[in-house]
Protein backbone atom coordinates (compact mmCIF):
# COMPACT_ATOMS: atom_id res chain seq x y z
CA UNK A 1 0.00 0.00 0.00
CA UNK A 2 2.85 2.39 0.83
CA UNK A 3 4.38 1.96 -2.62
CA UNK A 4 1.03 2.68 -4.29
CA UNK A 5 0.46 5.74 -2.10
CA UNK A 6 3.90 7.07 -3.02
CA UNK A 7 3.23 6.49 -6.71
CA UNK A 8 -0.12 8.25 -6.42
CA UNK A 9 1.53 11.19 -4.65
CA UNK A 10 4.11 11.37 -7.43
CA UNK A 11 1.31 11.58 -10.00
CA UNK A 12 -0.42 14.31 -8.00
CA UNK A 13 2.82 16.27 -7.64
CA UNK A 14 3.56 15.94 -11.36
CA UNK A 15 0.20 17.54 -12.14
CA UNK A 16 0.18 20.15 -9.37
CA UNK A 17 0.63 22.91 -11.93
CA UNK A 18 -2.96 22.28 -13.03
CA UNK A 19 -4.31 23.46 -9.69
CA UNK A 20 -7.67 22.23 -8.49
CA UNK A 21 -9.69 22.98 -11.61
CA UNK A 22 -11.54 19.66 -11.24
CA UNK A 23 -13.66 21.26 -8.53
CA UNK A 24 -15.40 23.26 -11.26
CA UNK A 25 -15.76 20.35 -13.69
CA UNK A 26 -18.99 18.49 -14.19
CA UNK A 27 -18.81 15.31 -12.12
CA UNK A 28 -20.01 13.32 -15.15
CA UNK A 29 -16.91 14.45 -17.06
CA UNK A 30 -14.72 13.39 -14.16
CA UNK A 31 -16.39 9.98 -14.03
CA UNK A 32 -15.89 9.57 -17.78
CA UNK A 33 -12.20 10.35 -17.31
CA UNK A 34 -12.04 7.86 -14.42
CA UNK A 35 -13.45 5.15 -16.67
CA UNK A 36 -10.85 6.02 -19.32
CA UNK A 37 -8.14 5.59 -16.70
CA UNK A 38 -9.52 2.15 -15.81
CA UNK A 39 -9.35 1.21 -19.51
CA UNK A 40 -5.73 2.34 -19.60
CA UNK A 41 -4.94 0.14 -16.60
CA UNK A 42 -6.65 -2.84 -18.23
CA UNK A 43 -4.61 -2.29 -21.39
CA UNK A 44 -1.38 -2.00 -19.40
CA UNK A 45 -2.10 -5.30 -17.65
CA UNK A 46 -3.32 -7.16 -20.74
CA UNK A 47 -0.37 -6.04 -22.85
CA UNK A 48 2.22 -6.82 -20.19
CA UNK A 49 3.49 -3.29 -19.63
CA UNK A 50 6.36 -2.94 -17.15
CA UNK A 51 5.30 -2.90 -13.50
CA UNK A 52 6.16 0.78 -13.12
CA UNK A 53 3.72 1.69 -15.91
CA UNK A 54 0.99 -0.46 -14.39
CA UNK A 55 1.58 1.28 -11.06
CA UNK A 56 1.31 4.69 -12.75
CA UNK A 57 -1.99 3.75 -14.36
CA UNK A 58 -3.34 2.53 -11.03
CA UNK A 59 -2.17 5.76 -9.41
CA UNK A 60 -4.01 7.74 -12.08
CA UNK A 61 -7.21 5.92 -11.10
CA UNK A 62 -6.68 6.76 -7.44
CA UNK A 63 -6.04 10.41 -8.23
CA UNK A 64 -9.13 10.63 -10.45
CA UNK A 65 -11.30 8.97 -7.81
CA UNK A 66 -10.02 11.50 -5.29
CA UNK A 67 -10.94 14.33 -7.68
CA UNK A 68 -14.47 12.95 -8.07
CA UNK A 69 -15.00 12.91 -4.30
CA UNK A 70 -13.38 16.31 -3.84
CA UNK A 71 -15.59 17.75 -6.57
CA UNK A 72 -18.74 16.36 -4.95
CA UNK A 73 -17.78 17.70 -1.52
CA UNK A 74 -16.78 21.10 -2.94
CA UNK A 75 -20.07 21.49 -4.81
CA UNK A 76 -21.92 20.69 -1.57
CA UNK A 77 -19.96 23.37 0.27
CA UNK A 78 -17.90 20.98 2.36
CA UNK A 79 -14.17 21.60 2.84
Amino acid sequence: VQRYAECMQDQIDANAHRGDSWKKDDVKDLLRHLKEEVQELETAIEQGYPDCMVEEEAADIGAMAMMVVDNLLWTKGKP
